[in-house]
């Protein structure tokens, strides 16, 4: 692994939803949280599941699904409304762009537009 760990993310507040924009990415993803030592509550490994575009992780290093209610909340389909910013997302939860985070981007962190600090 050349690029940050995932649990440099647990410095952001709230919830954290990790969002993939392409296959590739996910697939990236699911062999980073598996060499990190993230799994899913019933211990299955990341690289054993197909994962969605949008995954919440937690600071126990379990991963979660993302229903459909949470990912329309997200916006994560319209991507004309939404910004990158460092600073936490608001509601109390963080939405990573996964690509962007693991390029060194410093700013990685998704906002609605009209929520941008």
């Amino acid at each position: 692994m050349n690029h940050r760990p995932i649990s440099e993310l647990f410095k952001h507040e709230g919830a954290l939803y990790i969002h993939c924009a392409s296959p590739a990415v996910k697939a990236m993803l699911a062999r980073d949280l598996t060499e990190q030592g993230f799994r899913f509550r019933d211990g299955t490994s990341p690289e054993q599941r197909e994962i969605d575009a949008l995954m919440r992780i937690h600071r126990d290093y379990t991963i979660g699904f993302c229903g459909f209610a949470c990912q329309v909340q997200y916006n994560i389909g319209r991507p004309d409304q939404l910004e990158y910013c460092s600073k936490n997302s608001e509601r109390g939860a963080t939405r990573i762009d996964y690509a962007r985070f693991i390029s060194g981007e410093k700013k990685y962190v998704l906002r609605r537009k009209k929520e941008v600090v």
